[in-house]
């Protein structure tokens, strides 16, 4: 309510329709929430992270072909934010496009070498590639970072399991 009021009172505010756009989306919201994360762009088209927020709104929605739009705008933007190479690299791997997928997930583990959900990322790709001496490799960094991170120690049992190291699996 606060930030419809902010708006109210102040149309222009982009900060404000992205903040909400943010409310809305957690509340399950997507369209509304891109109507307002598009206002924020119209505002101020130059910041990275409006283009990221409604990008995620649109993966919320099934709609990856304009997510992945709006995450290479936000790269575009501000390539050095780790948080939209991620996302992009996330939806690249949703839409199978393994081999992109890994260049943008690598992009994301320079950008934020503790990241461990960037680091988790990539190793699924790695996986999902069939490399699995280098998946393993990246789900104990992403482990060594994040210890109760439950999905690397699944992910970490799962590859073990395909390179036949049954003990590592019992043991993750």
């Amino acid at each position: 309510q606060a930030l419809r009021r902010a708006i109210a009172l102040r149309p222009d505010f982009a900060s404000a329709h992205n903040n909400l756009g943010n409310a809305l989306r957690q509340l399950g919201e997507s369209e509304s929430a891109i109507k307002h994360f598009s206002t924020a762009i119209s505002l101020t088209p130059s910041v990275a992270v409006y283009h990221d927020n409604r990008g995620l709104a649109f993966r919320d929605g099934g709609r990856s072909d304009e997510a992945i739009a709006d995450f290479r705008r936000a790269i575009e933007l501000d390539p050095a934010q780790a948080i939209a190479h991620l996302h992009l690299g996330t939806a690249l791997r949703d839409r199978r496009l393994n081999s992109e997928a890994l260049t943008v997930l690598e992009r994301a583990c320079e950008l934020a070498p503790t990241d461990a959900t960037a680091i988790e990322s990539l190793a699924c790709c790695l996986f999902d590639l069939r490399r699995f001496r280098e998946s393993r490799a990246r789900h104990e960094q992403a482990l060594a970072i994040d210890p109760h991170c439950l999905a690397a120690w699944e992910n970490l049992a799962i590859c073990a399991g395909e390179q036949g190291d049954m003990e590592t699996t019992v043991r993750a």
